[in-house]
């Protein structure tokens, strides 16, 4: 049905699916019209609206600015209203809500960055917080329409966790200068053997050239893998400034060590591989013996400067770790205190067993890594430490 008024009308209906209509009309005499002209109506369904988030990834360890960044992507077919946040803080039932952005009416897609600041939630060590973005239509007839992105839990590292993954990185710094200088002293074996070939041969044969090209190619991977670890010790010092967790000694010192790691890598391994090029290049065998020899020379400075850096390492990795405990142990107590400030001002708070339990169990950690750190100490430095454990 629908209102006429003279030589034009109206009609309005609800399209809940895909049809045909027409218009039929009578005049003022009642004569109606023929075959009128029918019309196809398609309905298309309404998506549910879709939200990702782009980064992070996947779970993450929260660092000690306690700002998470969060990047995200949100879509619909007829656009979207808003994009929210929603979190569930580890000691609550009920879920919280951030909106992001409602980005009007017509807006089918948006994307955008959320700083989000976790400093004020009163989070303990090891809290996990799990969020998902949520993501509603501008559907008024039967929305609005929901879509949800998957679930990232965000973690608290405790103070322990940050220490251990420190020293676990510079382990495994040192484990690959290990094997770098292991492979440095295969390779001197190789070159040796080519050496003396030329004692009896007098010229380079189709194997030693490849023995040498080999060792060309093994310096180069072992000069790009020695500025890796300069990088990740670098970056050891710059997370230690984050958290607060060395003294500035120790972190020039790993500042010292990725510099001279860098240094080994773009001077004594591209003279060595400068001086294996001339070698693979000359036809004189006199010359030949002598860029070997100069190699030979070369490559025995590189191991003893890569056994006096891992040696430095672990010293500063050894005075890093008791630092770090020692500072975590006061840092600790301190929250305890304050802790126990707060419960006599307050003792029916409920949330005071759970931050007792909490850094009850953390204290008993540093204090462990606190005599593991003392007695690496005595290994590495010959130290009296037995007062620390």
């Amino acid at each position: 049905a629908g209102t006429v008024n003279g030589s034009a009308g109206s009609a309005s209906f609800t399209a809940v699916k895909s049809a045909d209509y027409r218009f039929a009309l009578v005049d003022s005499l009642g004569i109606p019209n023929i075959n009128p002209i029918t019309y196809r109506l398609t309905c298309f369904e309404d998506e549910i609206p879709s939200v990702s988030i782009i980064s992070p990834v996947g779970d993450i360890v929260l660092r000690g600015s306690m700002k998470l960044p969060v990047f995200y992507y949100a879509g619909d077919d007829y656009g979207i209203s808003s994009v929210s946040l929603r979190y569930t803080l580890p000691y609550e039932d009920d879920s919280h809500v951030i909106t992001l952005r409602t980005p009007g009416k017509f807006v089918t897609d948006t994307r955008g960055e959320y700083v989000w600041n976790m400093s004020g939630m009163n989070l303990l060590p090891g809290d996990v917080v799990p969020f998902e973005l949520v993501v509603y239509d501008n559907d008024t007839v039967d929305g609005p329409n929901e879509g949800i992105s998957g679930t990232i839990n965000v973690r608290l590292p405790s103070m322990t966790d940050l220490m251990k993954e420190s020293v676990e990185s510079q382990d495994a710094d040192i484990e690959k200068l290990r094997e770098l200088t292991g492979d440095a002293a295969e390779q001197e074996k190789k070159l040796d053997a080519v050496n003396k070939n030329m004692k009896s041969n007098k010229e380079l044969d189709w194997s030693d050239k490849t023995a040498i090209e080999e060792t060309k190619q093994n310096l180069e991977n072992m000069r790009k893998e020695m500025l890796d670890v300069s990088e990740d010790v670098k970056k050891i010092a710059d997370r230690l400034i984050d958290e607060n967790m060395a003294a500035i000694e120790t972190l020039e010192k790993l500042r010292q060590i990725s510099e001279t790691i860098k240094e080994i890598a773009e001077g004594e391994i591209k003279e060595a591989l400068k001086q294996l090029t001339q070698a693979n290049s000359e036809i004189d065998p006199r010359k030949i013996k002598q860029a070997l020899d100069q190699y030979k020379i070369t490559a025995e400075g590189l191991k003893k400067k890569l056994d006096r850096v891992i040696e430095f390492l672990e010293q500063v990795k050894s005075i890093q770790r008791f630092e770090m405990a020692g500072n975590l142990l006061e840092d600790m107590a301190s929250k305890q205190a304050e802790m126990a400030q707060k419960y006599n001002a307050d003792p029916s708070n409920p949330a005071y067993p759970r931050e007792e339990k909490i850094l009850a169990g953390e204290m008993e950690k540093i204090q462990e890594e606190l005599i593991g750190a003392a007695e690496d100490l005595r290994e590495n430095f010959k130290l009296n430490t037995l007062e620390f454990e």
